[in-house]
């Protein structure tokens, strides 16, 4: 048996409708899979490796919302900063403040179509259930994080920033977890929200350096009630947020973990692989063995379209559910 013939056997088709990005009363149904591997868990993290991709993030948002409505999960985190996600928070409790507002001003990959639906719906939501209400957490600490060292924070280069950031999202989260006895979904990337003990991350004019990340940190102080879901992508064009322009992804090459991924279940637009399925020894030599997935950045060359990745882990170590998508768009700024 193959990788793919076992992933064919074993993964849950979804849907890719962007009908969904706006209509957040479309049946979850084909997300329901996604329960079982959820279950009992206290944080679920979600990262994609492009933050680009329109079909990957209306499902990270169709996710959330059956994480709540199916799930009891009652915080949905994101890798922004704690004052972002303060003022967000503030309109989904209260109605206080313009959501499209507050994102057009935010980092580009939080200034898209369906997060911005995630949070309308999440004050609809409230304004339904007074008294189990729905939080947001903007989990980046900011200079909080890196005021751990005593002094000046290291130069930007500095591998401690890196490490700084990934503690800074993980102390938060259980810190908000602590306070609120909450479920999290995490929403961020892969680099952040995988169960990298040693990842490394390879960005153009780079050296990268293999560390822990809040993923990893998470697992630590939560067990396997830290659930992390990969988001991958075979082909496509996605948002380059460097120049607001649109960016050509082509298939990918035999070094990506997404090469094997892609050419299973290919009359379904998605599909959902849990990870944790038992498998035979070939398969599961395969899930265990190193590899490396695709993560699109800026300054990203689609002639060396291998090169920027992330290693330092397998596909089992890193995640313990994959969403892949065949083929994708760009994400949608808010106009």
């Amino acid at each position: 048996m193959t990788p793919t013939d076992w992933i064919d056997d074993n993964a849950h088709p979804l849907a890719t409708d962007t009908d969904t990005d706006t209509d957040t009363d479309a049946p979850l149904d084909d997300l329901e899979p996604l329960l079982a591997v959820v279950e009992d868990a206290s944080v679920v993290g979600g990262g994609d490796g492009s933050r680009a991709a329109h079909e990957v993030t209306v499902l990270q948002a169709r996710i959330a919302r059956l994480l709540v409505i199916r799930a009891g999960f009652r915080t949905l985190a994101f890798d922004g900063g704690r004052e972002l996600g303060e003022a967000l928070d503030a309109f989904v409790r209260t109605g206080a403040g313009d959501p499209r507002k507050l994102l057009r001003q935010s980092e580009p990959f939080w200034n898209i179509a369906p997060f911005l639906h995630l949070i309308q719906w999440a004050r609809e939501y409230n304004r339904a259930h007074a008294g189990d209400e729905v939080r947001v957490l903007g989990a980046d600490m900011g200079a909080d994080a890196v005021a751990a060292w005593g002094t000046l924070p290291p130069p930007p280069d500095d591998p401690r920033n890196m490490a700084a950031l990934e503690r800074g999202f993980a102390e938060r989260i259980t810190a908000w977890h602590a306070a609120t006895g909450h479920r999290v979904f995490f929403w961020s990337t892969t680099s952040h929200a995988s169960n990298g003990l040693r990842r490394a991350v390879h960005f153009p004019a780079s050296i990268p350096r293999g560390q822990r990340n809040a993923g990893s940190l998470l697992r630590e102080r939560f067990g396997s009630a830290y659930r992390p879901i990969g988001f991958t992508f075979g082909r496509g064009q996605v948002r380059a947020y460097g120049n607001g322009g649109v960016l050509h992804v082509p298939p990918p090459g035999h070094a990506l973990a997404e090469h094997t991924l892609d050419a299973a279940h290919p009359d379904s637009p998605a599909y959902l692989l849990d990870l944790r399925t038992t498998a035979p020894p070939d398969i599961s030599a395969w899930r265990d063995a190193p590899t490396r997935t695709r993560m699109i950045v800026p300054g990203y060359d689609p002639a060396h379209h291998a090169e920027p990745c992330m290693t330092g882990g397998s596909l089992k170590e890193w995640f313990d559910a994959l969403v892949h998508v065949h083929e994708v768009t760009p994400t949608q700024l808010l106009p």
